[in-house]
């Protein structure tokens, strides 16, 4: 993932990548929603349109069963998750994390290949 700052010095996720583990921040609403507030799973790919993205996350495996019926989620925006750990607990980003403070419009890549 990739943290960015705001005015305050205040880090958050400016883009996830495939690898990285999200949950879901709210239930989908909607006729054909499935996913619902706390799933977690594995971002497995990132469609980048324009200024906007959106990811597909893997459920199955993590906190669905390897069986079951809802194996993913598609289409999610990143203002609809939050970045876990492999344990699916959220993280919570601090203020310090990285370099902060030196430009507020930076960016900083942090985590690698899982």
């Amino acid at each position: 993932m990739e943290l960015s700052y705001d005015a305050q010095g205040r880090a958050c996720v400016f883009r996830y990548e495939v690898g990285d583990f999200v949950c879901l921040r709210t239930s989908e609403t909607g006729e054909y929603a499935m996913g619902r507030l706390g799933h977690w799973g594995r971002v497995i790919s990132v469609a980048r349109r324009g200024p906007s993205e959106t990811y597909d996350i893997q459920l199955a495996g993590y906190s669905e069963s390897r069986t079951s019926t809802l194996q993913r989620l598609t289409r999610l925006t990143g203002n609809r998750v939050d970045p876990t750990d492999r344990n699916g607990v959220p993280i919570t980003l601090s203020a310090n994390e990285g370099v902060r403070g030196v430009d507020t419009s930076m960016r900083q890549k942090v985590g690698g290949r899982r």
